[in-house]
């Protein structure tokens, strides 16, 4: 009984032992540890006097001439949308139209080449 106590404390330092070797090895720590490092350590932050300056506000009267150049743009498209849907009959008709101007050659067997 007390072997293997024995033998149990001498694996246990064992193992202990090459944990802590690989720690020793380990010099170089990752490029996102050192990042996260100097985030914790609240170092890398922008400084909050190099914040830029805030830029002149566009007055309204731009804005107004830019919203009545974009209803301008607009127009043509809107009346384009409200052409006539064409129902599922006209749309299958139309395919088989198409399909009767297409010829397809079949292709060759690969096999038989």
């Amino acid at each position: 009984m007390t072997l293997r106590i024995a033998t149990g404390i001498v694996a246990g330092l064992a193992l202990l032992g090459g944990c802590a070797d690989l720690m020793g090895r380990s010099v170089v720590a990752p490029d996102w540890f050192e990042a996260k490092a100097e985030e914790v350590k609240g170092q890398g932050y922008p400084d909050l006097y190099a914040v830029p300056k805030a830029q002149e506000i566009t007055p309204r009267a731009d804005w107004e001439v830019v919203a009545r150049e974009l209803q301008a743009d607009a127009a043509p498209l809107r009346e384009g949308a409200q052409d006539v849907v064409p129902t599922s009959a006209e749309i299958r008709a139309r395919a088989a139209q198409l399909r009767a101007g297409v010829t397809v050659e079949p292709e060759p067997d690969s096999d038989t080449q």
